[in-house]
Parts: structure tokens; sequence; C-alpha cells
């Protein structure tokens, strides 16, 4: 993944679209903190497990990185918050789901990258800065990256 290696030109509007991806419902940062909970809950009976999660997991906070990075360049406070019905809303843990069979855990994070993957697929019909379309189009690929190493687990 590459670093952002230019200057954005501020623009809040395409800013506060990050947001979401950074902090929202189904965002980077809930992947983040699944991937954390799940490794530690695997490291004992399941290390294999364990540390496909802890990879994954440092692949998400580079992208949590990025859009971070990027937020801050167009002008826009990187908090972990979203907006919701025009208010800020910060991201909370209680928008996880915190299964603890191995299963289920799997099953979770699957349906949590492919929402992110679908609301950043949406969102790039919404952004005109090349280098956005860039970064998004990498985390995509990506996330798929990690969708398929954790399907290959189901089974």
């Amino acid at each position: 993944m590459n670093n952002i290696n230019k200057e954005l030109s501020t623009n809040p509007r395409s800013g506060l679209l990050l947001l979401k991806d950074l902090g929202g419902l189904y965002s980077k940062m809930n992947n983040v903190s699944l991937y954390f909970y799940n490794m530690i809950l695997t490291k004992e009976n399941n290390t294999d497990l364990s540390h496909i999660f802890r990879n994954i997991n440092i692949e998400e906070t580079k992208h949590m990185e990025l859009l971070a990075d990027m937020c801050y360049q167009l002008g826009v406070d990187p908090r972990l918050w979203d907006i919701q019905h025009d208010l800020l809303q910060y991201w909370s843990p209680g928008y996880n789901i915190y299964p603890r069979t191995i299963h289920k855990m799997i099953e979770n994070m699957i349906n949590n990258e492919m929402k992110l993957i679908e609301i950043m697929q949406s969102q790039l019909s919404m952004i005109d800065e090349p280098m956005i379309i860039n970064i998004f189009q990498q985390i995509i690929e990506e996330d798929k990256i990690h969708v398929d190493i954790l399907k290959a687990r189901l089974y």
C-alpha cells in the first residue's frame, strides 16, 4: 500500500465522506478492534488463525492511517467519528458484534470486510480526486484478499 506522497487540496466534502470509512458504523476502526479481539481469543488454541488475524489487523491499521492522513489533508479532523443525521457521532465499540466461536468470528469478519468494500465502492462515484480513487481501489483490492483468506479458513 502506497503512502500519500503528495498534498491533497483542501476539500472538506471529500474528507467528510472518508470519515465513514475511518470511524463509522462499518469502518476500519471496527475491523482493527475486532481483528485484535479475535487474535487474542484464538492465540492459545488456534495459533495459525491468530497469526492470520494479527497480519490482517496490521494491514487494516495501515488503511486507517491512510484514511486519517487523507482526511487531515482534505481539511477534516480525523477523529474516529462519522456524520449521522448532520451530527458528528464518535465511533463506539458497541458497533461491533463479538462472536466467540471460530466459525462465527470468521463469518463476522467476512461480513464486515464485505460491507466496507461495498461502502467504499459506492463512494468511488462521489470522489473526483485521482489519488483518493487510487488509494480506495488499493484498499478495496486488499480487503478482497482478506475475504479470500478468511473464506479459506471456513472450510
